[in-house]
């Protein structure tokens, strides 16, 4: 099993299973430099062997044709193992056909991809199960019906609720990317979804978790080409919303940081999102 040379986290976020040894450690590399976790196995039966010992990957990515145990029977195997919470399963081959296309949605795969792989789609499908996740288990922090009497006006206490603005910018970033996705999809080709406020809030979900963004990691995850990435970014720095920071160990390597100006734009943001929300919800009650 290929292990990251960095010490094993409680948390996985990508499994890799593929039998070609150079394609296994290149797309291993590509995910780890995206701020990843990830590890790999050569086979199905290593991935298996991966799943009992823990810790469960949010997604597994798998070569559809492998020996022996190939992608569809490892995802066959995954769906009849005793586990907490299933991972979401990406598919990849160097020759998709239809009939794979209808193997993978039969399994339910979250998307199948063609070798060489879409790196910024597949960050983008990685980052959005992240979200969805942690969406659902903060969805305490939304607005409930419950909040609301019978009849159906909001309690005067709901409306005087503070807002969350820490728990609920992973539910608005998980929203705002499944609308993204929606649009994009009713657009004609070519046109690109505005990025910038994508770029922020992920931003500032990151801070929350911590975590280190390089540039590149940030324009690469935003949805639309690199360049156009690095350019939005270029522009929210320009208006001071957030700043870059050398890396210590590789001045040619920078990192991003939301400004106060950035951070109290997004959580100005949440709010009035969380609002409308709200008051969307009253009305919808009234009717």
């Amino acid at each position: 099993m290929r292990k990251p040379p960095a010490a094993q986290s409680e948390n996985l976020d990508v499994l890799v299973v593929d039998d070609d040894e150079a394609g296994l450690l290149d797309l291993i590399a590509s995910l780890r430099r995206a701020g990843l976790s990830c590890l790999g196995a050569s086979t199905g039966w290593e991935a298996l062997e991966a799943l009992l010992k823990g810790p469960v990957p949010s997604v597994i990515v798998t070569d559809i044709r492998m020996p022996e145990l190939d992608g569809l029977e490892l995802a066959q195997r995954l769906g009849r193992m005793d586990l907490a919470q299933l991972p979401e399963l990406v598919f990849i081959s160097g020759s998709a056909d239809l009939g794979h296309a209808v193997d993978a949605i039969r399994l339910r795969a979250r998307d199948l991809l063609t070798k060489p792989v879409d790196l910024r789609r597949l960050i983008q499908i990685v980052r959005d199960v992240q979200l969805e996740r942690q969406a659902q288990s903060l969805s305490k922090a939304a607005p409930h019906r419950d909040d609301m009497p019978v009849h159906g006006k909001p309690d005067a206490r709901m409306q005087s609720k503070s807002v969350d603005v820490e728990a609920m910018s992973i539910v608005v970033l998980s929203n705002l990317r499944k609308l993204r996705r929606v649009r994009s999809e009713n657009l004609p080709a070519g046109l690109a979804v505005e990025a910038s406020w994508e770029i922020l809030l992920d931003l500032y979900v990151s801070e929350l978790r911590s975590e280190r963004t390089s540039l590149t990691a940030l324009g690469g995850s935003a949805g639309v080409p690199l360049t156009s990435g690095l350019r939005r970014i270029h522009e929210l720095e320009s208006k001071g919303m957030l700043m870059r920071t050398p890396d210590e160990k590789d001045r040619r390597r920078a990192a991003a940081h939301l400004t106060e100006k950035g951070r109290e734009t997004v959580q100005s943001f949440i709010r009035s999102y969380v609002t409308f929300c709200r008051e969307s919800d009253s009305q919808h009650a009234d009717k």
